[in-house]
């Protein structure tokens, strides 16, 4: 018997594992620029592994969103929008954080351009998700919002203005791929819940890797800030 397959769910389960490939390979990734010497050749190359694969898993993840919700009531449409808000906050974070590595001789603001577009095209999603989470009262959206709004913000000013410090990119450069990280951790959080049980419907679960990626922001922001790495 000749089996018939919805081709918009073969384009899904396709986006799907895209999307996991890409987003285990992002977090396997990660970890080697952080633990190498900056600017060496592995540092680089494992540094755009893991961008690539942020973009790509990203891309698909907004991708997949209109998918999702034309198979849902609308009343269901919390997890598919939140879950291309968090690919879009991530594709934000890494973006900027390729861009930074790119400007480090820059001494004043930058031109408009992409690079502002970018932020700017978060900023006005968080909101957005703002008035959804609050109009169907879903709480990790809520939190979720304003996150996006201190990555985007903080982004538009940068480029509208001189570097601090000489070496004021490779913060942002190292504090854009963390953000980039932490919406991965979150978004396989939230799409696994059931996997951990009772304890998976705890957002304190799901903001776990927020926790853990401030912890390492702060540590590697101070370090670079005190001088370790400034070029």
């Amino acid at each position: 018997m000749q089996v018939v397959h919805n081709p918009m769910e073969f384009l899904l389960s396709v986006t799907r594992v895209v999307h996991v490939a890409a987003g285990a390979t992002a977090l396997l990734s990660f970890w080697i620029p952080l633990v190498v010497a900056k600017g060496n050749k592995t540092h680089v190359r494992a540094g755009w592994v893991y961008a690539i694969a942020m973009f790509v898993a990203a891309a698909t993840a907004v991708a997949a969103a209109p998918l999702r919700l034309a198979q849902r009531p609308v009343e269901q449409w919390g997890s598919p929008v939140f879950l291309a808000y968090v690919g879009l906050l991530s594709f934000t974070s890494c973006f900027h954080g390729v861009r930074v590595t790119r400007q480090r001789g820059r001494t004043g603001a930058l031109p408009w351009g992409v690079d502002h577009l970018v932020p700017a095209l978060l900023a006005v999603a968080s909101v957005a998700l703002l008035v959804f989470a609050g109009w169907n009262r879903l709480v990790l959206p809520a939190v979720f919002a304003p996150l996006g709004l201190l990555v985007a913000l903080p982004q538009l000013r940068s480029l509208r203005q001189a570097p601090p410090t000489r070496s004021a990119w490779v913060v942002e450069h190292l504090g854009s791929m963390i953000i980039g990280v932490i919406g991965t951790l979150t978004a396989f959080l939230v799409t696994n819940a059931r996997v951990f049980g009772d304890l998976g419907a705890s957002p304190l679960v799901w903001l776990a890797p927020t926790v853990v990626g401030v912890v390492l922001l702060r540590r590697f922001k101070h370090k670079y800030q005190h001088g370790v790495g400034a070029g």
